[in-house]
C-alpha cells in the first residue's frame, strides 16, 4: 500500500463509503420486509416492493447529472459532509416512520436516502484525485468498490 492510502482522509472516505452503502441497503432491506409483512395482510405485498425499488432508483435517474455538476463547481469535501448530515436526518425519520408503520413515509425516506446517495456519488469518485497520488488511483478506487461491495453484503 501506497503513502497516499494510508491517509486520515482516505481512510476516513471508505469508512463514509461502507457506511453510505450499508445504511442504503439495510434500510432497503428493513422497508421491503416491513411492507411484505404489512402489505400481505392487505393483498399488496409484491406491488409495494416493486415501488420501493423504483422509489430508491428514481432520483438517481433525475438528479446525477446534476449531482456531477455540483461536484465540479462545489468543494466536494462539503458536499460528502453534507450528504451525510442529511443521512442522519433523513434515517431518523426512517425510524419514526418505521415506528409507526407509515408505509408512505418509508417510501418518502427511501426517496431521500435515493437522493443524498445520487449527490454523494460524483463527490466520492471526484475526490479521489484530490487526496490521491496519481499512482495510487487506480488502487484508491478498487478499494472503494471493495467495501462498498463488503458493505451490501453485509
Amino acid at each position: 500500500m501506497k503513502n497516499s492510502l494510508r491517509q486520515t482522509g482516505f481512510k476516513a472516505l471508505l469508512i463514509t463509503q461502507f457506511l453510505e452503502a450499508f445504511n442504503d441497503n439495510a434500510l432497503k432491506v428493513v422497508v421491503t420486509f416491513v411492507a411484505i409483512d404489512y402489505f400481505a395482510q392487505h393483498g399488496l405485498g409484491t406491488l409495494f416492493v416493486s415501488l420501493s425499488g423504483a422509489v430508491f432508483i428514481l432520483p438517481f435517474l433525475l438528479f446525477s447529472t446534476y449531482a456531477g455538476h455540483l461536484a465540479d463547481r462545489f468543494s466536494k469535501k462539503k458536499i460528502i459532509v453534507i450528504a451525510k448530515i442529511a443521512e442522519l436526518f433523513i434515517l431518523l425519520l426512517g425510524l419514526m416512520a418505521f415506528v409507526n408503520i407509515n408505509m408512505v413515509g418509508m417510501l418518502l425516506v427511501l426517496f431521500f436516502m435515493g437522493l443524498h446517495s445520487a449527490f454523494f456519488s460524483p463527490s466520492k469518485y471526484a475526490i479521489l484525485p484530490e487526496i490521491l497520488e496519481k499512482d495510487d488511483l487506480s488502487e484508491g478506487n478498487g478499494q472503494l468498490q471493495m467495501w462498498t461491495y463488503v458493505a451490501i453484503i453485509l
